[in-house]
């Protein structure tokens, strides 16, 4: 790699941590308190799935899964609707990173391991995984558990809510009205991916589509105010630099796991 790779290397990874990353209270090895960046494993996790090998169901069941460990449910795999937001919004924030100017077009002396810079990040993913993220996920997870308790989804149990959905339900439910609710979810499989610069990897006949497009290769609209994730050209290729520099596109989600 040259320095111009390694850079944007670095910094695509700095980005994607510090979408997740918040501030904690820790002691130092001298006994001082200090503060500290922290990102929970299972959502850094779903955040490097989407650049690992693999195809989408099988990312989504792995962490679905890892998921599940955190709260686990006694009697099947299952998540709550807390755990089911996190899960999706941990997909949708990588995406929308990826698809930020900052991801592709920062300075990587902004990541100075300073305490000001960090927070200038900080600041800087405040607009990025901003609140709009946030409500977009939790009107997703309405939709899916409303569709989960709907009529046709009665079970013999009868008018009793279910407030727990399985990986059964929730790739059911992405058959049957998700895939137009959360289309943005087939980027998960990098075989979707306009990237000319891992032919070695993926055959030409795998890959979406080799033409070159200054405009926007995919463009999701995610609610009724009109708010879109746009991921053009310059996104596809700052990502391909990323994945193929690491070699993470070589290794399946759950070797990911075993590392973190």
């Amino acid at each position: 790699l040259d320095e111009q790779q390694k850079n944007s290397v670095s910094r695509g990874l700095w980005h994607i941590f510090y979408a997740f990353a918040s501030k904690r209270i820790a002691e130092s090895t001298s006994g001082e308190t200090v503060h500290i960046d922290v990102a929970r494993a299972d959502e850094i996790c779903a955040a490097l799935a989407v650049l690992s090998k693999g195809s989408k169901s099988e990312k989504l069941d792995h962490v679905f899964r890892l998921f599940n460990r955190v709260n686990p449910d006694p009697v099947n795999d299952s998540l709550g609707k807390r755990q089911m937001w996190r899960f999706i919004r941990a997909f949708r924030t990588v995406l929308n990173v990826i698809a930020s100017a900052e991801f592709a077009n920062s300075d990587l002396s902004t990541f100075s391991g300073s305490s000001s810079s960090n927070e200038d990040i900080g600041k800087l993913y405040e607009r990025v995984t901003n609140q709009s993220v946030d409500d977009v996920c939790t009107s997703i997870v309405e939709k899916m558990f409303a569709w989960l308790n709907s009529s046709s989804n009665k079970s013999s149990s009868g008018d009793i809510l279910k407030n727990r959905m399985t990986f059964e339900d929730f790739a059911q439910w992405y058959t049957v009205e998700g895939f137009r609710i959360i289309p943005w979810l087939e980027l998960l499989d990098l075989r979707k991916w306009r990237m000319t610069y891992l032919y070695q990897f993926f055959s030409e006949s795998q890959l979406l589509t080799t033409e070159s497009d200054e405009e926007s290769v995919f463009e999701f609209l995610l609610n009724g105010d009109g708010n879109v994730l746009a991921i053009n050209a310059d996104h596809v290729d700052n990502l391909t630099v990323v994945v193929k520099a690491t070699g993470i596109y070589t290794l399946p989600p759950r070797h990911i796991f075993k590392s973190l």
